[in-house]
């Protein structure tokens, strides 16, 4: 899953193992059937996984240069003080451009931080402003600031 919805927006999706019931809220099988840009399918799951945009072998084969920047949940102080540190945040970045081509989210609350994810993408954000940017203390999202943390910024030219 992933990838580009139309009018070429990252298109949104949270997958789990196993088969749930879609929730309540949605036509049966939306998940399945539409790959909307807007879409954005939570089930209840533990722990949650949930992606944005292009995984890191769509992007090398769409010939992207990436740079990968790899996270485990139990490394963010919100999932200490939740109890809930199972799981693994990765990001994708093109390293020509530093904008973020992709997420796969899998721990605590990943269906609340990728939307902030993919804001970021819309907007063409490079991945130094959700490094950089001051984050409220203590939140599952504050582990963005740390997933980019791990990436070395481009040198200015």
């Amino acid at each position: 899953m992933g990838g580009r919805g139309r009018r070429g927006q990252p298109a949104v999706h949270a997958r789990l193992a196993g088969r749930l019931p879609d929730h309540p809220g949605e036509p049966r099988g939306r998940a399945s059937q539409h790959r909307r840009p807007a879409d954005f399918v939570h089930r209840l799951h533990h722990p949650e996984l949930a992606r944005v945009g292009l995984s890191e072998t769509e992007a090398r084969r769409a010939g992207y240069d990436v740079q990968v920047a790899r996270l485990p949940v139990a490394a963010i102080p919100r999932a200490r003080t939740l109890r809930q540190t199972e799981g693994m945040w990765k990001a994708v970045i093109d390293a020509g451009t530093d904008r973020i081509l992709g997420v796969a989210l899998l721990g605590a609350e990943a269906g609340e931080v990728v939307t902030s994810v993919q804001v970021a993408m819309l907007a063409g954000m490079p991945w130094t402003a959700l490094r950089d940017a001051v984050i409220t203390h203590p939140t599952m999202a504050e582990g963005l600031n740390l997933l980019f943390a791990s990436l070395q910024a481009r040198p200015v030219r």
